[in-house]
């Protein structure tokens, strides 16, 4: 709760700040953000109290000044500008615009968008199951989960949803995942139209529990482990401990961990899931705020990702999260990082509940990789650089999409009642590239490389690599 007294000075913010390590906000999309509640251990919850009635420094009284510039303009624009604006719209166009002046992964969220991020972030909510796309100002089913109510209705991909219960959609698609979410065991009615169909068809569901899938895993001939993470969410350090057992189980003899495309997650996520691959008491990632106070972050150790040769994949798309277990897998010679360098984002934010249940996400601090080094603007440079082969028609494809001013106006947004948001931008201001891989295992060129290098027994546990040089700026210098 925020509570505004007189005097700037003695302002009193109580509020639960997460920290959150996403590289990317959504304007229009589905945002995620750090929890709520903390996760466990690893989770920071910070109370923030600027103290009892502090005398106005000049700086303050310059603040007042410009608030009362700022009310004259509210007056003189709701009293004489050409069409009718209410005092909340422009209210809210001030907050966005201080936001905005910030840095492009610090956000203002509404009080629904803030409640999706929470759901978005738990990685589990009541939903029908299937995923969506707008495609020509309509919303389109692109895949259909097996085992959900979507799959047993009927639902087809292809199908565009034409209302959702009585709401006729129109391209909104954070308004179709908002209608089509809701409490597990109440029902939605959806309304779609398929193709070769005349009449639409009205299909009811009962919601069930849909759990977002973080990790998949499977085994590669030659007894090598496969690991895809797509995001660090809450859930994603339980989905990795039972992703390494049952791969140890079936005897695999070293493993490729898969970040690709991967934008992050929350800090507890980053640090339990980067503990399961050294050893005990590990520094993980460092966190320095403007103060220069230092918080660093270390692994318990012992998990079943130790003990086996091991890659993990990079490219452009990773970023954040990712970009702290890349970085502590090649500091610590754990595994060879194959691909090409990551998004670079070495920040962290942290989520502010406000009083009216909004909330602001701000860059709160920098992280730092254990041997120091800054990877913000730079990216984890990989010890094998490979680049991804696009096949010809692909290349055609991505060339002849629409042009950079439609993508700014609205980028396709890919999301899913599961939560995930695969928009090529995840911020107005900040984009994120969502590079090209194939589904075919065969035509990836960076998985066969990875594979080609396990099975030759040239990548070993430790890694035997020359020492990574540090790029970009240098680490925090040593705490007094």
């Amino acid at each position: 709760m925020i509570k505004m007294r007189p005097v700037l000075g003695s302002v009193v913010v109580q509020g639960a700040i997460g920290l959150v390590l996403f590289g990317f906000m959504a304007s229009g999309n589905l945002p995620s953000a750090a929890a709520e509640e903390p996760a466990d251990t690893y989770q920071s919850v910070i109370n923030i109290e600027m103290g009892e009635h502090v005398a106005p420094t000049s700086t303050e009284e310059e603040v007042y000044e410009r608030l009362d510039v700022f009310t004259e303009v509210l007056s003189t624009i709701q009293k004489q500008y050409v069409d009718p604006i209410t005092a909340g719209e422009i209210l809210q166009a001030a907050i966005d615009g201080m936001i905005a002046k910030l840095d492009p992964f610090s956000s203002y969220m509404t009080p629904e968008v803030y409640q999706e991020t929470k759901l978005n972030l738990k990685g589990e909510f009541g939903g029908a199951g299937m995923q969506i796309e707008r495609k020509d100002n309509h919303i389109a089913v692109v895949a259909v989960l097996p085992g959900t109510p979507a799959e047993r209705a009927g639902i087809q991909v292809g199908d565009l949803l034409l209302k959702v219960d009585d709401l006729e959609l129109g391209s909104s698609l954070r308004e179709a995942v908002q209608k089509i979410r809701g409490p597990v065991g109440s029902t939605v009615t959806l309304t779609i139209k398929r193709a070769g169909q005349e009449e639409p068809l009205v299909i009811p569901l009962v919601r069930e529990t849909i759990h977002m899938e973080n990790v998949i895993s499977e085994i590669l001939p030659d007894h090598i482990g496969y690991i895809r993470l797509t995001q660090f969410q809450e859930t994603a350090v339980n989905d990795m401990k039972q992703a390494l057992s049952k791969l140890r189980a079936a005897d695999i003899q070293s493993l490729i961990v898969d970040l690709r495309n991967n934008p992050g997650g929350v800090l507890p996520s980053a640090v339990g899931i980067t503990e399961q691959f050294l050893e005990p008491d590990r520094l993980i990632v460092s966190v320095r705020n403007r103060q220069g106070q230092q918080q660093e972050y270390k692994g318990h150790g012992g998990g079943e990702g130790m003990g086996m040769p091991m890659v993990v994949l990079i490219n452009k798309g990773s970023a954040s999260a990712s970009e702290i277990f890349a970085a502590a897998m090649q500091d610590w010679k754990r595994a060879l990082i194959l691909g090409t360098t990551t998004y670079g984002k070495g920040s962290v934010q942290s989520t502010v509940r406000l009083s009216d249940g909004s909330a602001v996400r701000l860059t709160t601090a920098k992280y730092y990789t254990p041997n120091g080094r800054s990877i913000h603007g730079g990216g984890v440079h990989p010890d094998h650089v490979v680049i991804q082969e696009v096949p010809e028609d692909v290349a055609k494809a991505i060339a002849e999409a629409p042009g950079d001013k439609e993508k700014k106006e609205g980028d396709k947004e890919k999301t899913s009642d599961k939560g995930h948001t695969t928009s090529p931008s995840f911020s107005n201001k900040a984009k994120r590239p969502i590079e090209y891989v194939p589904k075919d295992k065969a035509k990836d060129t960076q998985l066969q490389r990875a594979i080609s290098l396990l099975k030759s027994g040239e990548v070993t546990d430790p890694v035997t690599l020359p020492a990574v040089p540090a790029e970009g700026p240098a680490g925090p210098p040593p705490l007094p």
